[in-house]
């Protein structure tokens, strides 16, 4: 699709911009604690096929980590670059990631907006946003973050619901992806460890 101004030159697929380099997929999320977001990553990375490519979680906050260990069990290095966008922004740089899927509503805005003002050099990593909520709670933040959907290769609902919202809008490919987690029994483990 014509992306406009916001056109950038991407990589193609399966390619890591070396060819002796396996691919790079960096998963970028907030913080590790037990919610439906994290569950979902964790899950999906256990079932992921990682012959042929290297899988790294980038998360934000280091003090949210308890499904961190359950990660690294996986064999997936957890990085936590530094407190703000531009630590963050520039760990992406050096790993020249082949794909960055990003789960969580603040470094997908940072993230999108550097795509959008060309801070990674061509070619560009393939970008696909998982979106997990309906709202983020703050609507000027919902616009501006929707508004910088046309750099993003992919969105990903997870669900119709969520496809349907204001999120979504000008993603060049929509995809939902019923992700499975047992919403009742992360609400049911949330609820136990808030009365410890």
């Amino acid at each position: 699709p014509d992306r406009g101004p916001l056109a950038v030159k991407r990589r193609p697929p399966n390619d890591a911009g070396d060819p002796h380099r396996r691919p790079t997929i960096i998963e970028v999320i907030w913080g590790l604690e037990v919610g439906g977001a994290e569950v979902l990553l964790l899950e999906r990375l256990g079932a992921s096929d990682r012959a042929g490519r290297d899988y790294i979680v980038l998360a934000s906050r280091p003090e949210l980590q308890a499904l961190a260990g359950d990660i690294k069990a996986l064999g997936i290095p957890v990085v936590y670059p530094g407190p703000g966008p531009w630590r963050m922004l520039s760990r992406i740089k050096a790993l020249r990631p082949a794909v960055i899927n990003v789960h969580s509503p603040l470094p997908g805005l940072w993230i999108k907006a550097a795509v959008a003002a060309g801070y990674f050099p061509p070619p560009m990593p393939r970008l696909i946003e998982t979106v997990h909520s309906e709202s983020y709670g703050r609507p000027i933040f919902e616009r501006l973050s929707a508004t910088l959907n046309p750099v993003l290769d992919q969105l990903v609902a997870v669900s119709e619901a969520v496809a349907a919202t204001p999120l979504t809008r000008h993603a060049p490919h929509l995809h939902v992806v019923r992700p499975g987690v047992d919403i009742a029994a992360v609400a049911d483990w949330s609820s136990a460890q808030a009365e410890d």
